[in-house]
């Protein structure tokens, strides 16, 4: 390798490294051992954290279908609970409309009374001035009747 080639830069570095991959170990000096030393490191620790990467998106989709069982799980548990205090809801509900249906009919009722109350106190107290205008006007009536006769 000249001085040129031995400068990595960003486009001939895979090139490099396939060049000192490539090459036997017994034509390389210790500069390029090294290298390739390191390469073969750095090729490890890639593969490793490949490895690690591959485990962490296993573990995270294994806790992600863990937390949707117990979510599912737990919303079963909590599905009678629902049911019930649904249930209740609706016995409440219903009888609420049925209170409402007998205050209606016992205000109606109360209603009723007080009219038909009203109507015999009102008929009560206005008899004797029906009873006397009556009176004085059968008497006024026959009067003059008698006045005229005579």
């Amino acid at each position: 390798m000249n001085n040129r080639e031995n400068k990595l830069t960003r486009k001939n570095v895979d090139e490099q490294i396939e060049q000192c991959l490539s090459s036997s170990q017994d034509s390389l000096t210790p500069t390029t051992l090294s290298l390739s030393s390191t390469i073969h490191d750095l090729q490890r620790i890639y593969e490793e954290d490949s490895r690690l990467e591959h485990v962490w998106a296993r573990i995270n989709t294994r806790v992600s279908a863990l937390a949707a069982v117990r979510i599912i799980r737990e919303a079963e548990e909590l599905r009678p609970t629902v049911m019930l205090a649904q249930q209740r809801t609706l016995q409440g509900t219903r009888i609420i409309k049925e209170r409402s249906h007998w205050l209606f009919f016992l205000s109606c009722l109360i209603v009723g009374i007080i009219l038909v109350a009203a109507i015999i106190l009102i008929a009560f107290f206005t008899w004797p001035m029906w009873f006397h205008t009556l009176y004085h006007f059968s008497h006024l009536s026959w009067a003059s009747l008698d006045g005229r006769h005579h």
